[in-house]
């Protein structure tokens, strides 16, 4: 395979996501602190914890109605290739359903290409190591032992032991979430791959990971059907790979089809854990009901058929109710 055009497409892809931050500009946030609150109001921090020889920082979000020490569930959004925590935290209008549902909300930094430089949009821009896997031994993912790390660091800073989260990620995040629910099993509550893919390596969900997927018809990066021009393993290839690590049947039910929305669930997954795929008729490869205008720059176009943000968490509110009826709560 020549891997020539791929990486003139990948850096157009990424040259087009900066082209859009600059012409329309970036939801902003606002450094308030570093997540901890007494319920009086909402906070968002940016913090670091160290990894190795690097310092990794994330974006922290507790809603007003958080109590340091209360434990209450999070989700950790991963961003795409060039950007950042907290444009993916207001990309998705992630503190806005923060507020409103009561959970936290986490937006992790990939490191540069090259770690020991600074980022540049252009040159050395952000990406997680969504290829690499310990293929059964211990890991030297260094976003993997971020992750680690992060855990631990949310579990100081919010006053109550996080064992466990919920990881959403769009297009290279998505990608780095199939790595953590495959590295991290028992960490990982469940997750929500948008416009991403699987390469179909890497040891099996242990425990198996329910998951929502979803995708855009006319997404130019990542194509529904092999052999479609994306730059990205299709869809198709991503749910079959991904299917075969919760053990599902390959031949997902069609639930719901209004001509907008396709809703298919996978059947028989290991610990019948819920596997469910959004096919969006129309839509590329920005985040369904995000801020950011990628259509207008080559990512396919948008639409307002399904906000992805609602329906992920959702999706996770249905995965919270299991555990905690579990727990006999």
């Amino acid at each position: 395979m020549n891997l020539a055009p791929v990486a003139f497409r990948r850096m157009t892809m990424i040259a087009l996501t900066l082209l859009a931050i600059g012409m329309f500009g970036c939801p902003t946030t606002t450094n308030t602190g570093d997540g901890n609150n007494d319920g009086d109001n909402a906070t968002l921090g940016e913090n670091s914890v160290q990894v190795g020889d690097y310092e990794r920082t994330y974006s922290l979000y507790t809603p007003a109605s958080f109590q340091n020490g209360t434990e209450t569930p999070i989700v950790v959004v991963l961003h795409g290739i060039g950007l950042s925590g907290d444009v993916a935290l207001a990309d998705g209008r992630w503190k806005e359903k923060a507020d409103n549902e009561g959970f936290v909300v986490v937006g992790p930094d990939a490191l540069p290409t090259n770690p020991d430089e600074p980022v540049n949009l252009l040159t050395n821009q952000r990406t997680w190591e969504s290829t690499q896997f310990s293929l059964g031994g211990s890991t030297s993912n260094r976003d993997v032992l971020f992750f680690d790390s992060l855990l631990t660091d949310l579990s100081s800073k919010l006053g109550f032991t996080v064992s466990s989260v919920y990881v959403a990620g769009h297009s290279e995040g998505g990608s780095m979430a199939f790595i953590l629910a495959s590295e991290r099993g028992s960490k990982v509550r469940a997750i929500a791959a948008v416009a991403s893919h699987w390469i179909g390596l890497g040891p099996q969900p242990d425990p198996p990971t329910p998951t929502i997927y979803i995708v855009g018809s006319e997404d130019p990066i990542v194509p529904i059907e092999d052999n479609s021009g994306g730059i990205l393993p299709s869809a198709e290839f991503t749910l079959q790979r991904w299917a075969l690590a919760l053990g599902c049947g390959l031949t997902p039910t069609t639930v719901s089809n209004d001509g907008q929305v396709q809703i298919d669930q996978y059947n028989n997954c290991d610990d019948n854990v819920p596997f469910t795929a959004y096919t969006i008729f129309g839509q590329g490869h920005s985040w369904p009901g995000g801020t950011l205008p990628l259509s207008l720059v080559g990512f396919g176009p948008s639409t307002d058929y399904l906000n992805a943000t609602d329906t992920v968490w959702d999706f996770f509110v249905g995965v919270e109710q299991t555990i905690q009826s579990a727990r006999g709560r």
